[in-house]
């Protein structure tokens, strides 16, 4: 029988099949077309050849003519003559592809060429193919271990030597290279993860430890401070998960295995192993994975104060590991209990202090906070902790006390305003202040870093009380860092000419640096802040500055250049 299918709606292609086929042939056909039954098109010309899987292998013959196409199957059903199931399975995916070129000629740059590529034959597309392979390494390696794999010639011995290969040991630094050197290890990673599921799990997980030996061995040697790296850690996560997920273990199987890989790390490559592996685990796998890491932690013999690194490495790594789970769940107990087994050091007994005083509890921090300041000097032992320690066991004198000394330390406004407030409480604020006030006009006549610093506490300190006179003398006088005077320049919103002036002085800095970057950002605070804080005061306001600016400058020729780049 002859069918002829011309172009119209898929309602319209179903009543035409249902007369041509007979409605028993359609619906058995449609449900081969659905269940994926029919194979490749092959495509030559105005002549169509398809396989369709059936009770066997049954091969169809569509012949595209002026009003449409014919079929014929070599089915027992059609016998070469008759529109069977199987030619209505044919003729309904070729409707289906039609509709979707048609689609896709209509699209964007990339479904275009989709359409094109689905009407060539396989001849064009493997030329094509080995064409693009012979420039592209990635795409050759992937498709020669697909093919190695489809021949049964891939194997662990093959793999490693790829890997290797992948990976050669040479002194590399040059960003590019390194690059290159990357891209290559993983295009070869990437090709083994596409073959992974034909290779026994024992034989994947060798080839994870060969992977992640080689890398850490090319990290002795080439400069990856770019971290072009992550891409091939990916990739060894990638081939480990499947890998552990073809081992036929318990979970707590597979949480081990993990933690020991985690454990033996000494590049990070696990380092952000809980999103990587989060779906292979699940909850129940990562509550066996924190356990075992606990238990692995209480195993392990104490740690002598002041430890070498290498001594307390595996402390330190557990400890790390067992911190942030607890915290998540905020069950700080359970992180003091863990610091304290692997603590070493006095940076340690104060961190197991804060936590004890986290939870109200001044007895422990008080031990804790000791047992530190055993192992340090006296000058290290003022911290905001000594502070808040004090302060929470009804001590403000001591508090302030040790708060004063940091102050002299490392002089700010917040540390000023709780030396204070500590002064307050311990009925010593006239003198404190006195005393604190004394020492920042002595900074003001030494070294520019401290007497910028001292002006820029006094300055705050008089805005708060309102005398934004003085505040701006002593800005005006003492401070010249662009980043000061910008922060100060909002103390005078209702003073634009204050504010104007203060950017004057921070543009004057930046050009001062005297080289093209200095420049730029010169240019960049004359467009973003001096123009609309100098328009406040009118429209022409900034452009008589910045015509005031070119003149005083203009044998800054690098300057004018910038500026002129700028428009400005």
């Amino acid at each position: 029988m002859r069918a002829i299918l011309k172009s119209m709606t898929n309602t319209e292609t179903e009543q035409m099949l249902r007369t041509i086929a007979g409605d028993g042939a359609y619906e058995r056909g449609l449900e081969y077309f659905k269940s994926g039954n029919v194979g490749e098109l092959a495509t030559s010309g105005a002549k169509t050849v398809a396989r369709v899987e059936g009770t066997e292998l049954y091969t169809v013959t569509m012949h595209w003519t002026s009003r449409g196409f014919d079929g014929v199957c070599d089915c027992p059903a059609s016998d070469g003559f008759d529109f069977c199931k199987h030619c209505v399975a044919v003729a309904l995916t070729l409707a289906a592809r039609d509709a979707e070129l048609a689609t896709l000629k209509t699209g964007s740059v990339e479904e275009q060429i989709r359409a094109f590529l689905l009407q060539q034959d396989k001849a064009y597309l493997i030329d094509s193919l080995m064409e693009a392979a012979n420039n592209l390494p990635g795409l050759s390696q992937r498709l020669s271990l697909r093919a190695a794999a489809a021949a049964g010639q891939v194997g662990l011995k093959s793999l490693k030597k790829e890997i290797t290969a992948a990976s050669p040991r040479r002194n590399i630094w040059r960003r590019q290279e390194v690059y290159r050197y990357f891209e290559r290890f993983e295009a070869v990673l990437e090709s083994i993860v596409e073959v992974a599921d034909d290779l026994p799990a024992n034989d994947l997980l060798k080839l994870v430890e060969h992977a992640i030996d080689r890398l850490n061995k090319s990290l002795e040697r080439v400069d990856d401070s770019g971290g072009s790296r992550w891409s091939v850690q990916h990739q060894i996560n990638a081939l480990n998960i499947k890998a552990i997920s073809q081992m036929e273990w318990s979970i707590e199987q597979q949480a081990a295995h993990l933690l020991g890989q985690v454990l033996a790390d000494p590049y990070d490559h696990f380092a952000n192993f809980k999103h990587a592996y989060d779906e292979l685990l699940g909850e129940q796998g990562w509550i066996a994975f924190y356990a075992q890491a606990r238990k692995r932690l209480e195993a392990l013999p104490p740690l002598e104060f002041d430890a070498s690194f290498t001594e307390a490495s595996e402390h330190i790594s557990l400890c790390y590991l067992l911190t942030p789970w607890y915290e998540a769940s905020g069950d700080i107990s359970q992180m003091i209990a863990v610091m304290e087994i692997s603590c070493h050091s006095a940076t340690d007994c104060h961190n197991i202090a804060a936590l004890y005083l986290s939870q109200g509890d001044t007895q422990q921090c008080g031990t804790w906070l000791a047992k530190g300041d055993a192992h340090l000097p006296a000058q290290r032992r003022t911290t905001e902790l000594h502070v808040t320690y004090f302060e929470a066991c009804g001590d403000p004198a001591r508090a302030s006390e040790i708060q004063h000394t940091m102050f002299r330390d490392q002089p700010s406004y917040a540390s000023l305003k709780n030396l204070l407030r500590l002064a307050e409480l311990a009925d010593t604020y006239d003198q404190t202040q006195a005393t604190a006030l004394e020492f920042l006009h002595k900074q003001l006549q030494g070294h520019v870093y401290h007497s910028q610093t001292a002006a820029m506490i006094l300055a705050r300190m008089h805005h708060d009380l309102g005398d934004l006179d003085a505040a701006f003398d002593l800005l005006q006088s003492h401070v010249a860092d662009e980043s000061l005077l910008l922060e100060a320049t909002g103390w005078f919103k209702d003073q634009p000419n204050r504010a104007c002036a203060l950017v004057k002085s921070a543009v004057e800095d930046c050009i001062s640096g005297k080289n093209k970057r200095a420049y730029r950002r010169a240019a960049d605070l004359l467009e973003q802040v001096a123009r609309p804080q100098f328009n406040v005061l009118g429209t022409e306001a900034f452009d008589a500055y910045l015509m005031t600016l070119r003149e005083s400058h203009r044998a800054k020729s690098s300057l004018m250049r910038v500026l002129d780049a700028k428009g400005l």
